[in-house]
C-alpha cells in the first residue's frame, strides 16, 4: 500500500495521534484550547523568540477524544471546530506520520509492515 493510498485509513476508532507521550507544535491559543478540553500539556521548548509557537508533550490523552454514541468508536469531539489546532487540521489520515503513530499506539491496520513501507515495498 503506497502512502498515496490513504483512503483505507480513517480517523474513526483511532486517536493514535492524540495520545499521551506524543509531541506537537502549538501556539499559546491552541495550547489553551487543548487544555480547556482537559489535555495535560507540558511545554518542552519555545520554537521562536516571540513565544508564538512552542513544542509541547501530551502528558495525557487529548481531552477532546470522545466516543461516538452509535458505534462506540473513538472520535475527535472538536473535528469540525474551526478553532482546533493547525496540527490537528493538517494531519493527514494514512500519511507516514499517521501510520507510525497507529503502530506505536497499537492501532495499526491489519497487515501493515512498517519496515516494508519505509523501504517502499508496500
Amino acid at each position: 500500500m503506497s502512502i498515496e493510498n490513504r483512503g483505507e485509513i480513517t480517523c474513526a476508532n483511532c486517536s493514535a495521534c492524540c495520545k499521551a507521550g506524543i509531541e506537537g507544535v502549538f501556539t499559546p491559543k491552541e495550547a489553551a484550547f487543548l487544555r480547556r478540553g482537559g489535555t495535560d500539556l507540558a511545554p518542552l521548548r519555545d520554537l521562536d523568540v516571540m513565544h508564538a509557537i512552542a513544542l509541547y508533550e501530551f502528558r495525557s490523552d487529548c481531552g477532546h477524544i470522545g466516543k461516538d454514541p452509535l458505534t462506540g468508536n473513538s472520535i475527535c469531539t472538536q473535528h469540525e471546530n474551526p478553532d482546533r489546532p493547525h496540527a490537528c487540521k493538517t494531519f493527514v489520515p494514512g500519511s507516514l506520520s499517521c501510520r507510525l503513530q497507529r503502530e506505536m499506539q497499537g492501532v495499526a491496520p491489519s497487515g501493515f509492515d512498517k519496515d516494508a513501507f519505509l523501504r517502499g515495498e508496500e
